[in-house]
């Protein structure tokens, strides 16, 4: 049993209280297993109506489940023996209470089926909860309460899916006819976490009781996948709309980790966190310049084994916080780092807050240790644990801790002291620098790379190879058409960034709505249809009759300020019957609490009415989030896209090379035929060599049945020649796609196609964001660049590019634009024809989803900001509503003339066609940027449209011309500032009118056309010049093309 003078460190590494608070949190993990069921949601379409005897009071994910799941009963005895297997016998640790009695264990006992079965009862009812385990079901029930917070606590019951089917969407509103749940897959997906739990569940409770290695967590992480793969997508937490969005395992995992949390909580200070009102953390987070350490290669293999080394780096510091220091669990990771809940920083605890002060600098050294280990020293890592995120009940204030240790990443880590970097082998002398890591000596002067880096790019192409894809240059090039010609040697770095920080501190969340007019209407419209509540609702029935129906934000907020008995029941849980001068303290809490949160937010005014119906960010809204995000980014594989290509592989070589490098790349002759090769080893030994520059087919005709393949191996500053023999039937095959993915993280995307398919890609990836994002548009910024360069172009060029573009989309993406309405049209999607208020050359068009998987309007997600100038009429417009980030309106009330305010999707493009290049591509913070820069709607509705109309009507020859006079005159009439004055302006715009008739045969009644319209505001906004750099210069586009 624990002891009174253990420090701190001595109680998190004890077997007990680590074995307490591991398998604890297993138990939490797997509280809602039964909402992993066909049976719960055909309660959730029945409880209503009480049909098949189900009712409000006997849902079957929490009543005696276990004791009722036939496929456990019947299938994995032995498993449920371990459901009901006392997890606290022996030893309690120092999870022990002392009063003036004594000292006596703090759990006596606990099962996961108490878990599973309990955690829905009310321990402060007598008979509800056996004494014995009171204690932890208020600890889940504090976490499981703190997750569900107002929204899921307090839903719309007519918002629930109870006829028809049932259907899944994320925090961002996607709901198709696809997103339909499969009610027997959820048996399915159960069963697969049962036969798991079968194989993994009592050797992992074993060897935590009797002997804690680092196989448990190997065990524990086993565990944790397989829960997730089978209760993420395609699962629900709950089925009223929109708290459909969370997934069964987003809910498990946030409160398995606050459960963790608070048992860490009490070994610091010895008290427990028993409500939900109580619970308080941490966030402990730990970053580095993801972006700037990957770029630091001249290879794609360096960039990505410098990518894989970051996914390690993160995979170790999860293991070191969450088991081997069992502090809590990760809730946010980027390639810029990973971040914790762990227990909160109680400055007032003195002795107590000085241990956990010692504790967080082991747990920081443990780090530095695990990145030195892992990077050699090239990657160390920062650390934030201060002030405004060591305290707090909000899980938003984890965008603090992101903004903090980005402020500090590109600051070099320096820990002189540390034992770890005192190692450090002194300089060999006469040795160059490696390029790549800048930081070790060259092997020698042939290969230029330090062995340490040459390991990194060996790894990462083994890894390549098996997942498809290609990590040569040379194979994405030949993809482009006409791969011989000088232009097809382009590749294209595509960047896909989303803007979260808006979404992660749970601003733009409270933009989307649990209760607004419509939504109230439809709950009053359908009273009396509850059979468990028919008495109420018939009361409140006649209520509406004598007063109306008809609901607008003013009714809202009036019900709000004054609860009475009458309409209490819309705005608070429906089956409790709340008092109204008890909910109305308990909102004055809750407003005070929001204010707490929301302290730097302008629009302050309605705050309260904006908490109780809008969406809360609660742990597992923030998971939602960038798991979504994540999803997407992951979804871009390009499979779909680039088809499949053959590689040749020469076989059967092993006794005819000797003297190679694997894996580094060769130039040579087959047959006095240039070619690239790569030599191989396979796991079983065997030699091959990959033929990168030339694809299967091609090959197999060029070559014939006896062959000679001299390889170029530089030596010193010779050239030793490598003969390789092969036959025409030893030639076999590899299949690839022709692009390599280089990251895929919640907020960033990045990979290198062939420069001929980039606009395609780029598009293809706008229209899957405008279908699964499209309800968020204009709150949830997507921003796309793409970067042309050769083949040959060193890839830290490439990458600090993008760095740079980065940077400028980062920096510019804060601020709304107003945008000026000019038509709207709604059939299955809406039709949005916009312009920018402050520059209307700049107009778009969106085709937005605005329906729910039903096919009913969604009256939660698909909100527009307005302008603060707009006029709110609360009358004429039922979904207008005041929140946090500004009044919005839902897409169905907007109106030609609106001015609303939008976060745009910038678009930009750049071709290295020099190093310097890479300069232009960082902007600093201007207010008219997003005026000057593309959006990504322009690459189909200019661009693609300008040069399909182009393709019809004129020759290159004289598009050069129209080029030539037009920007001629716009350099030599330009003030000091580059810009035109405005006598010049006109009269270039006439110069430009008279051209473009005379060039495309305008007849003067044409002049009011589309077509010369559309033309006119081309050259006016310079889009015109830009087309001709992108296609005609950069992707060597012709027009006789298209004739």
């Amino acid at each position: 049993m624990g002891g009174l003078n253990k420090s701190l460190k001595e109680k998190f590494e004890d077997a007990n209280n680590k074995r307490i608070i591991l398998t604890l949190e297993l138990a939490a993990l797997l509280h809602d297993i039964g909402k992993l069921s066909s049976l719960f949601l055909q309660y959730r379409q029945k409880w209503q109506k009480n049909e098949d005897g189900w009712n409000w009071n006997n849902d079957p994910h929490c009543n005696e489940f276990f004791k009722k799941d036939e496929l456990l009963k019947t299938n994995f005895k032995n498993l449920l023996d371990l459901f009901q297997k006392d997890l606290l016998s022996g030893d309690p640790g120092d999870f022990i209470k002392r009063d003036s009695e004594g000292s006596k264990p703090l759990f006596s006992k606990f099962t996961i089926q108490d878990s599973v079965h309990y955690h829905e009862k009310d321990p402060s009812k007598p008979g509800e909860v056996p004494s014995e385990i009171k204690d932890l079901i208020k600890v889940i029930k504090a976490a499981d309460s703190f997750d569900a917070a107002w929204d899921r606590n307090n839903p719309l019951f007519y918002s629930d899916q109870t006829e028809g089917d049932i259907f899944e969407t994320n925090v961002f509103g996607k709901e198709y006819c696809e997103d339909k749940i499969d009610f027997n897959s959820l048996d399915e997906k159960r069963e697969k976490i049962y036969e798991t739990l079968k194989e993994d569940l009592s050797c992992y409770l074993n060897s935590l009781r009797y002997c804690l290695n680092s196989k448990n967590e190997e065990e524990r992480r086993k565990i944790l996948e397989t829960i997730k793969e089978n209760s993420h997508r395609g699962t629900l937490s709950v089925t009223n709309r929109p708290d459909n969005d969370t997934s069964l395992w987003e809910h498990s995992y946030a409160v398995a980790s606050l459960v963790k949390v608070i048992l860490g909580h009490y070994l610091i200070y010895e008290e427990l966190l028993d409500q939900f009102g109580k619970v308080r953390f941490g966030i402990f987070g730990v970053g580095w310049d993801g972006i700037s350490f990957i770029s630091k290669g001249q290879k794609i293999g360096d960039i990505l084994g410098r990518k894989r080394i970051i996914n390690e780096l993160k995979s170790e510091i999860k293991k070191t916080v969450e088991f081997e220091f069992c502090l809590g669990n990760s809730i946010y990771e980027d390639d810029n780092g990973i971040y914790f809940l762990i227990p909160a920083f109680l400055t007032k605890k003195g002795e107590q807050a000085k241990s956990y002060e010692e504790y967080l600098k082991e747990l920081e050294s443990k780090i530095i240790e695990k990145s030195y280990e892992i990077s050699k020293g090239d990657l160390m890592p920062h650390f934030y644990f201060e002030e405004k995120v060591k305290n707090t009940q909000f899980i938003t204030h984890l965008t603090l801790c992101i903004q903090e240790l980005r402020k500090r990443i590109p600051i070099p880590v320096l820990f002189p002291d540390h034992k770890i970097l005192k190692k450090e082998k002194e300089w060999p002398s006469g040795k160059t620098i490696c390029p790549i890591c800048q930081r070790r000596p060259i092997i020698d002067e042939t290969k230029n790379i330090c062995e340490t880096c040459l390991e990194r790019r060996g790894n990462n192409v083994k890894d390549t190879l098996k997942e498809g894809y290609t990590p040569f240059a040379s194979e994405i090039a030949l993809a482009n058409p006409q791969s011989k010609s000088p232009q097809s040697k382009k590749l294209c770095l595509i960047i896909a960034r989303f803007e979260l920080e808006n979404w992660l501190n749970g601003r733009m969340i409270r933009t989307l709505f649990v209760k607004n007019a419509p939504l109230l209407e439809n709950e009053v419209k359908n009273l009396g249809r509850i059979k468990d509540f028919i008495n109420e609702e018939n009361k409140a029935k006649d209520y509406f009759e004598r007063e109306g129906t008809e609901y607008n934000f003013r009714r809202i907020k009036k019900e709000i300020t004054n609860p009475t008995n009458d309409t209490i029941f819309l705005y608070s849980r429906r089956n409790k019957f709340e008092i109204p001068d008890n909910l109305k303290a308990q909102w004055e809490r809750l407003e005070i609490s929001a204010r707490e949160e929301l302290q730097k937010v302008e629009n302050r005014e309605h705050i309260l009415e904006n908490v109780i119906c809008a969406k809360t960010p609660t742990p597992s809204t923030i998971l939602d989030v960038w798991m979504t995000t994540q999803e997407f980014n992951q979804g871009l594989n390009g499979k779909d896209f680039f088809p499949e290509k053959k590689r040749p592989v020469l076989t059967g070589i092993n006794k005819k090379v000797e003297g190679i490098d694997f894996y580094a790349i060769y130039k040579g002759k087959i047959n006095n035929i240039s070619c690239e090769v790569v030599p191989i080893k396979e796991e079983n030994g065997e030699v091959k060599i990959l033929i990168i520059s030339h694809t299967y087919d091609e090959f197999i005709q060029q070559i014939k049945d006896e062959n000679k393949l001299v390889m170029e191996k530089l030596e010193g500053k010779t050239i030793k020649e490598i003969e390789v023999p092969f036959k025409k039937e030893e030639v076999a095959y590899q299949k690839y796609y022709p692009l390599r993915l280089i990251t895929q993280s919640p907020e960033l995307y990045l990979a290198i196609v062939p420069a001929d398919s980039a606009l395609q890609f780029t598009n293809q990836i706008y229209k899957k964001y405008i279908r699964e994002y499209g309800k968020v548009i204009g709150r949830l910024p997507f921003a796309i660049g793409n970067i042309f360069f050769d083949k040959h172009m060193p890839m830290f060029i490439v990458l600090d590019a993008a760095r740079r573009l980065l940077k400028t989309f980062e920096r510019n993406s804060k601020k709304p634009v107003s945008a000026k309405i000019e038509e709207v049209e709604k059939d299955g999607k809406i039709t949005i024809k916009l312009s920018y208020a402050q520059k209307p050359l700049k107009s778009f068009s969106w085709q937005l989803p605005y329906r729910l998987g039903n096919n009913d309007i969604d009256y939660h997600h698909p909100f527009f900001i307005l302008s603060s100038q707009a006029n709110l009429d609360y009358n004429a417009r039922k979904t207008l509503f005041p929140t946090v980030q500004g009044n919005v309106i839902h897409f169905s009330e907007l109106k030609g003339c609106d001015t609303i305010e939008i976060y745009p999707n910038f678009y930009k493009f750049r071709f290295l066609d020099a190093t310097t290049r890479r300069y232009e591509l960082y902007e600093p913070e201007s207010e008219d940027f997003a005026l000057q820069i593309y959006t990504v709607e322009d690459i189909e509705q200019t661009f693609e449209q300008l040069w399909s109309f182009l393709l019809t009507k004129i020759t290159d020859t004289s598009l050069r011309h129209i080029e030539e006079l037009l920007s001629d005159k716009l350099r030599e009439w330009a003030d000091d500032s580059g810009k035109l004055p405005p006598e010049a302006d006109r009269i270039w715009e006439e110069l430009a009118k008279v051209t473009i008739i005379s060039a495309f045969g305008f007849k003067p009644e044409e002049i009011i056309s589309s077509e010369f319209q559309f033309l006119m505001r081309s050259l006016k906004s310079k889009a015109f010049f830009d087309l001709i750099e992108l296609y005609a210069r950069i992707l060597k586009r012709r027009l006789e093309e298209g004739k």
